[in-house]
This record gives structure tokens, C-alpha cells and sequence, in this order.
């Protein structure tokens, strides 16, 4: 039987949910995980007079002088996302992966995932429901993508 993993995510939050069937009805929640420096404004996350270093202790200069603070923070909760996707896929946890995503995050999230992990993406949605009930969520991703 084929496994789905759904993620649904923005720059501060991610739910993981998994189901047997191509309906995305039976949706089931796995996890979520948080963090919290994507829901920081610029001015929070910089710390110190040389503004170098986030909040959580990474050093900003590794993305480059272009890339603001909360670009950076949703930068490193993309990568961590797709380890988490990758390690999914390495330990046979699923066959296929759905991203639904703020648009932004999407790009970022996608950017981020291993070329094996990409490859069975089967459906993005560039849509924000991060925040959405579970049920809303089944609805509207059954809705696009079913």
C-alpha cells in the first residue's frame, strides 16, 4: 500500500500528516513541530551590536549580506524540514511527499530537499494552512489536488 506524507508548513510552524490513499480525506496527524524564530520580526531576531548572530546562535553571514534576518530563519526551518523529509524517505516512512506551503516557503522548502526527496513530490500547493484545522486542511488539499 502506498504511504503519502503531507507536509503542511509556513516559516514558523509544520505539520506532518500521513494517509494510505490518493483521497486525502483519511489524512491522519503524525506531528508538528515549531520555530519560533520565524514568527520574530526583523528587529527581534538580530542580536548583539553587530548584528551578526540570530536568536538562535547561527551566524547570518553564511547566506550572504543580501539575506535579511527572517529570510535566514526561514531558510534554516526549510532545511530542517528537509531532513526531516529525507530521512522519512530514506527510513521507507513513505512513497510519495505533498508540500502545501505559503508560496514564499514553498520555493524554499523546495530548494532545499535532496534530488531522491524531490523526485516523489507528486503535488505541491502554494496555499498558507498552516493554521487551518485538520479537517479544513484534508478538504482543501482533496479539494486541489484529489
Amino acid at each position: 500500500m502506498k504511504k503519502t506524507l503531507i507536509l503542511v508548513a509556513d516559516s514558523a510552524r509544520a505539520r506532518l500528516f500521513n494517509c494510505q490513499h490518493e483521497q486525502f480525506q483519511d489524512m491522519k496527524h503524525i506531528t508538528t513541530w515549531h520555530h519560533d524564530e520565524g514568527r520574530l520580526h526583523e528587529g527581534d531576531i538580530i542580536v548583539g551590536s553587530k548584528g551578526a548572530v540570530s536568536s538562535n546562535g547561527q551566524s547570518l553571514r553564511e547566506t550572504g549580506p543580501s539575506v535579511s534576518a527572517t529570510e535566514h530563519e526561514a531558510d534554516v526551518f526549510a532545511k530542517e524540514l528537509a531532513t526531516k523529509l529525507r530521512d522519512a524517505r530514506t527510513s521507507n516512512e513513505c512513497d510519495k511527499i505533498v508540500l502545501v506551503a505559503a508560496p514564499a516557503f514553498l520555493g524554499k522548502l523546495r530548494d532545499r530537499l535532496d534530488k531522491p526527496t524531490h523526485d516523489i513530490v507528486s503535488h505541491s500547493l502554494d496555499k498558507d494552512l498552516s493554521r487551518h484545522p485538520a479537517e479544513e486542511i484534508a478538504e482543501l488539499v482533496n479539494k486541489h489536488l484529489g
